[in-house]
């Protein structure tokens, strides 16, 4: 079965539609498509993450200008614990933590009657933001097979603020480090099996 998710722009509340239907349809092999997705936000992507994941997976942590107000280097793994826990699919929440919190720590409980059989990821290097802990998650934690080409490398959670009336300003307001402390902006995530051309796809995709 094939999923081909175009964007994490929408809210969760329209995402989950589409993930009854792959409820609805298990089988024992799902293809997600995240090529060219080039992202959106968290919460819109907690819905797909939770019915893909077998286990409570720890994502990874938001750290924010707040936290770098106070401290003048990087959290250790150890002190992610002592982050706020985020595992809501609301915009609103996670915007607020930013905002309030040094920072917020990502994880990403089940669903009841998740997705039981094995799944693939297919990605390129237009595959970035939301998608990349999504997709270094499933990795690292052995949930998923990643096929395609590396990632754009690129997730900062950002926000657009008003200077006048015709001008907007985008600020990243929060970086994002995996569970093993890893930055992810600047880091491309490769994939599994390596596959770049129409003739590779062909032979993967049937």
């Amino acid at each position: 079965m094939l999923f081909t998710v175009k964007t994490f722009s929408a809210s969760a509340e329209e995402i989950e539609p589409y993930i009854d239907s792959l409820r609805n349809l298990q089988r024992d092999n799902l293809i997600v498509d995240l090529r060219n997705n080039s992202g959106g936000t968290i919460a819109s992507a907690l819905p797909l993450a939770r019915f893909l994941v077998k286990d409570t997976l720890y994502g990874g942590v938001f750290i924010t200008q707040k936290y770098f107000k106070i401290h003048d280097q990087l959290p250790s793994v150890d002190d992610y614990k002592k982050f706020d826990i985020f595992s809501e699919a609301s915009f609103e929440l996670i915007i607020k933590g930013i905002h309030t919190t040094e920072g917020l720590c990502l994880v990403v409980y089940p669903e009841k009657n998740s997705f039981s059989g094995k799944i693939y990821i297919l990605t390129n290097r237009y595959t970035g933001s939301t998608c990349e802990p999504l997709v270094y998650g499933l990795k690292h934690s052995k949930r998923a097979t990643i096929v395609g080409e590396k990632t754009y490398g690129g997730m900062l959670n950002g926000e657009k603020f008003n200077i006048t009336k015709s001008f907007r300003l985008w600020v990243p307001t929060a970086d994002y480090y995996t569970s093993d402390g890893k930055r992810l902006t600047g880091l491309e995530l490769h994939p599994m099996l390596h596959a770049n051309r129409r003739k590779h796809w062909r032979g993967l995709l049937g």
